[in-house]
């Protein structure tokens, strides 16, 4: 993968197991499979005009707060 994200997004997803070696959490053959579809744009006929609810965890560092005024608009 050679877009910055996607490796950000995906070394979210390494864990060590009980010998102290790095697994992946999620499988990576299922993502290649999928990311065409993954990465394309949802189908619909433009924005959606509703209010709509925004999850995060309080300690995610996927959700800057910098961002957060965006998601308010």
């Amino acid at each position: 993968m050679d877009v910055a994200a996607t490796r950000q997004f995906l070394a979210t997803n390494l864990v060590r197991d009980d010998a102290g070696i790095l697994r992946w959490r999620v499988g990576l053959d299922e993502i290649a499979d999928g990311y065409a579809d993954i990465i394309a744009a949802p189908d619909g006929e433009g924005a959606y005009p509703g209010p709509a609810l925004l999850l995060r965890g309080g300690d995610s560092p996927m959700c800057v707060t910098l961002t957060e005024k965006r998601w308010r608009q």
